[in-house]
């Protein structure tokens, strides 16, 4: 006899083309069903805004160059790189201790979208830094000392550049006398810039975004062991200064 009962009710399709895949995406979106080109596009497009929103960072640049720079034995912390450029958690327990891998892993690998900077002083085997805010002063100081304008590890900021080096803490410690500030901590200021030394500085590193657009960069690549400089023979302290604590 022939098959009289009802024809079965379709299977709804739940192939990752359509709503059924990404209800967790976002509490409460439910799209339709994407059987077009067009409707598949459009789901792809919100399911990345989403990604955007939550900070995910996809290709994880910046949990690579922090375990890089832990490698050389530099203090870390992250930045919201927002106007200002300020640190994303306290940091005073930085500029004495460092963070260990799976602090930077929770930091930078958690689909954040922080910056990176590093802590100079001590902790940092005494990394220092000039930052040149200007770059007609920056190009008036590689021109006197072209030897460390070329070999120095060279950042490329938005305004002009950040010089790397070390120095003891014997050295720091003549430039605050000098200075008449023996206990001073933090960047000592010059019209064109500052020297972040010591204890109380940092600066943001590559690949951190900048907020005005583009990356920090090393325009000047790392070597093996940053050189130990006079800071006074190197050219770093011409220019007025203005201490502040």
């Amino acid at each position: 006899p022939a098959n009289t009962s009802p024809a079965p009710t379709p299977t709804p399709d739940h192939s990752p083309h359509t709503s059924g895949n990404y209800g967790n995406v976002c509490p409460g979106w439910n799209p339709t069903p994407a059987s077009s080109t067009a409707g598949w596009r459009l789901i792809r497009q919100r399911t990345e805004s989403l990604k955007c929103r939550k900070g995910r960072n996809v290709d994880n640049q910046i949990l690579q160059a922090a375990l890089d720079y832990h490698g050389r034995g530099w203090s870390l912390i992250p930045m919201r790189m927002g106007a200002g450029k300020k640190p994303a958690c306290k940091w005073g327990p930085y500029q004495t201790n460092r963070a260990d891998e799976s602090q930077l892993s929770e930091w930078f690998g958690n689909g954040s979208v922080f910056g990176l900077a590093v802590v100079f002083g001590t902790v940092s085997d005494g990394l220092g830094a000039r930052d040149f805010d200007d770059m007609e002063a920056y190009n008036t100081w590689a021109a006197e000392n072209p030897e460390l304008a070329k070999t120095l590890p060279t950042v490329v900021t938005n305004r002009g550049r950040h010089v790397y080096f070390r120095v003891t803490g014997e050295q720091e410690k003549a430039i605050r006398q000098a200075l008449c500030k023996p206990g001073g901590k933090g960047a000592i200021p010059f019209e064109d810039g500052e020297l972040r030394i010591g204890v109380g500085s940092y600066a943001v590193l590559p690949p951190s975004p900048h907020p005005a657009g583009g990356q920090y960069d090393w325009v000047n690549p790392l070597n093996d062991e940053i050189p130990i400089v006079d800071v006074l023979r190197a050219g770093f302290l011409k220019g007025n200064v203005g201490y502040r604590e």
